[in-house]
């Protein structure tokens, strides 16, 4: 937004939720969420550092949101 506020909607479960916030890193709602798919953060080294340590199932493994933001993609 022109102000530098940043709207943002997120409805992982359909329950829904509004943030305004300035700054979305260290948001209290956000900062457990893994880093975007298609950010920088998450690259072949990231990705197989999780995979290394996963004792779930893949399915399960995949929906968890404090490795990666899996809502947004999985869809």
């Amino acid at each position: 937004m022109s102000n530098g506020k940043i709207l943002r909607y997120t409805d992982p479960r359909r329950f829904g939720a509004w943030l305004w916030t300035k700054e979305l890193e260290g948001h209290n709602v956000l900062a457990h969420l893994g880093p975007e798919p298609l950010s920088d953060e998450f690259n072949g080294e990231y990705l197989q550092q999780k995979c290394a340590k996963r004792k779930t199932a893949i399915k399960p493994w995949l929906m968890d949101n404090n490795w990666w933001s899996a809502w947004e993609y999985l869809r």
